[in-house]
């Protein structure tokens, strides 16, 4: 066995420096003693002769040996090795060889840096029967929430055909012709686990953004876990390796966690997702497929970190403000908002901002039924007007005003970042609370309560602000 020491001088620096911010062992810890965190044991631990030195890793909530990171380091070498060999002109290697199948996933799982959610749907109750859905649907629905059996055509056509019209417009995640044998009745029938897993996905994200079909949300997000918890059921096999099979499932993930933050932390699902973009990439990509899935990427990720004020990791890539396609309309306003948000007043001057108005009119001229693009472009417009150098507070305001009334009369999905956005445009609109703006703010904060139980504390709040 390797001494005390020796293990960590085989590694470069920088994966010497990853391993410093290794945890404290918790012998270390009840004795109030510096651990110096080596592997395979810390020198504390080796000096009072104890075999294993355990350390608690907050994420997984359990207790793990130090020496079991000695294995993981030296399979990460290899891994490296063999993309340096790559890089160098070497032949291929064999995928089986360089990620071989495991009885652990490579990044999901019980021992994985992100693990699955335990908790249990909660049991639904009652559907209202006030939707325009059908009410053999409302049959199946009640009949799925619990055994999960076969879907029936006709619901597996309406939450794909919601997906397809409402998600992929906006994330073009999946490509075309996996969207399409996805929504086949044929393919359907036929085993595939990565069939399985995206199908399971589209009907669970389908469900939790289901907002303007008369159905409650506390209905809706346990038959959405349901069908979430049966595409974990196929989580290993669709990421068992680095690939664009093992993205595309990440990036259902982060994209539903966006509804249902308990499955899983969105913002490490993104971060997980956009490392997984470099490793392959396909930021470089000419590709159309592959674009559209960086920019939905790239495009969550600026959207937590601008609503959340958190950096950002993709590197950014050429908008396209001609193209006509909503995922590129999409990033070049969140591109307009990360320029923003990077400049000072004093550089604001120097920079013409350019003119949103044509693209609210490209917008309702090509008719996308996409609410939550306008409502992009209304934060934008919040973003620019509160970051111009000629800001006024009646310019702020109407911008503000502009956001909620589009939150207010369109069906916007229900992402756990639109209560923050309807609260800070309300706030802005609060001294003057006889106003419809403020008022349908906090409508708005109390028509998604039952989603988001925060908004209550939103609303008093909001209530405290203006007496």
């Amino acid at each position: 066995m390797a001494t005390t020491g020796e293990v960590q001088q085989e590694y470069p620096e920088d994966l010497r420096e990853m391993l410093a911010n290794l945890p404290a062992c918790l012998r270390c810890r009840a004795k109030h003693r510096k651990c110096d965190v080596l592997l395979p044991r810390c020198r504390n631990c080796a000096k009072a002769g104890v075999e294993d030195c355990v350390y608690h890793d907050h994420i997984l909530g359990s207790e793990l040996k130090r020496s079991a990171i000695v294995p993981l380091m030296q399979r990460l070498q290899k891994l490296r090795r063999e993309r340096n060999k790559i890089a160098q002109g070497a032949p291929t290697i064999d995928s089986k060889t360089a990620f071989p199948s495991r009885a652990i996933p490579l990044f999901f799982g019980e021992s994985a840096c992100i693990p699955r959610s335990s908790a249990a749907p909660q049991q639904p109750v009652g559907l209202d029967s006030g939707s325009d859905l059908s009410s053999l649907l409302y049959a199946e629905l009640l009949s799925n929430q619990q055994d999960m059996p076969r879907m029936s055509s006709e619901l597996h056509n309406h939450l794909s055909h919601h997906f397809a019209t409402h998600i992929h417009a906006l994330y073009p995640i999946l490509d075309v012709r996996d969207l399409e044998v996805s929504r086949s009745e044929q393919a359907r029938s036929i085993p595939s686990s990565s069939r399985d897993f995206t199908q399971n996905m589209i009907c669970a994200i389908s469900c939790a953004s289901l907002s303007d079909q008369g159905l409650r949300a506390q209905d809706l997000i346990p038959l959405a876990c349901n069908f979430y918890e049966k595409a974990m059921e196929r989580i290993q096999d669709v990421t068992d390796n680095v690939s664009v099979l093992t993205l595309r499932s990440t990036a259902l993930l982060a994209l539903f966690s966006l509804f249902v933050p308990k499955q899983g932390n969105f913002t490490q699902l993104i971060s997980l997702a956009a490392r997984l973009c470099l490793d392959l990439g396909i930021q470089k990509t000419e590709d159309v497929a592959l674009r559209k899935l960086y920019l939905s990427v790239i495009c969550m990720e600026r959207q937590v970190a601008l609503t959340l004020d958190r950096p950002w990791l993709l590197p950014t890539i050429d908008a396209n403000p001609g193209s006509r396609e909503p995922v590129d309309l999409l990033w070049w306003m969140l591109s307009l908002q990360c320029t923003q948000r990077r400049k000072s007043s004093e550089e604001a001057q120097t920079y013409p901002n350019p003119s949103l108005d044509e693209l609210d009119i490209v917008i309702h001229q090509l008719q996308l039924h996409i609410p939550d693009l306008l409502a992009v472009l209304r934060q934008t417009q919040l973003a620019m007007a509160e970051a111009s150098f000629a800001n006024t507070s009646g310019t702020t305001q109407t911008a503000a005003a502009s956001l909620i009334n589009t939150y207010y009369t369109t069906p916007c999905l229900p992402t756990c970042l639109l209560p923050h956005w309807v609260f800070k445009a309300t706030s802005i609109c609060s001294n003057e609370p006889s106003s419809a703006a403020y008022r349908h703010g906090l409508l708005l904060l109390d028509r998604h309560r039952a989603r988001w139980p925060g908004c209550v504390s939103l609303i008093h709040k909001l209530e405290e602000t203006t007496g």
